[in-house]
């Protein structure tokens, strides 16, 4: 039997809208929605945890990163100006002025 032969046949047994059904408490419910439904929750459920494992370890390392620097006190404001930058900018900020 060739592959389109065997499509076929697979393709004609399938009826459209003929779903494996259950009652529960009067209703009725398609048991292959169902289960879709299932497996799709349970992949998101699995990429959030795959994401919190990941992301965590991260946001708790930058926030010990953080505390260590507060604790280490203020920063030096940067290198000493010389004489000439000092008189550059006092020219510069009297012109904005």
């Amino acid at each position: 039997m060739s592959a389109l032969n065997l499509q076929t046949v697979v393709a004609s047994s399938i009826t459209v809208g003929d779903h494996p059904t259950f009652k529960f408490l009067g209703l009725t419910f398609n048991r292959d929605t169902l289960v879709s439904t299932g497996i799709a929750g349970l992949v998101v459920v699995i990429l959030g945890l795959a994401t919190v494992a990941i992301t965590l370890p991260r946001w708790r390392r930058r926030t010990r990163q953080t505390a260590a620097i507060a604790a280490a006190g203020p920063h030096p404001a940067g290198p000493a100006f010389s004489a000439a930058d000092a008189h550059r900018l006092d020219e510069d900020l009297q012109r904005e002025i």
